[in-house]
């Protein structure tokens, strides 16, 4: 048996496109870290502009992103499929 929450409970969701733009940003720039990359995704207007987030709005935090990469894309084969 599935549970669903409503959506007045908890976090809201972040955008699996937007998360995967940030990892692409990390790999095509050469960040070894994704701390290090939200750093600069929260610096530069640049980033901002392609993920399609708001100078206002808050970016993801590092540990959102961490938890996206080893839960949701987990394996080789999904890196190869993606590259």
């Amino acid at each position: 048996m599935e549970v669903f929450y409503p959506y007045s409970i908890g976090r809201p969701t972040k955008d699996p496109i937007m998360l995967m733009k940030i990892l692409l940003i990390q790999y095509l720039k050469g960040f070894r870290s994704v701390r290090f990359t939200c750093k600069q995704v929260k610096q530069h207007a640049m980033y901002r502009w392609f993920l399609g987030i708001s100078p206002t709005e808050k970016i993801p935090n590092h540990s959102t992103i961490s938890k996206f990469l080893s839960q949701r894309l987990q394996g080789v084969a999904f890196w190869e499929k993606f590259f």
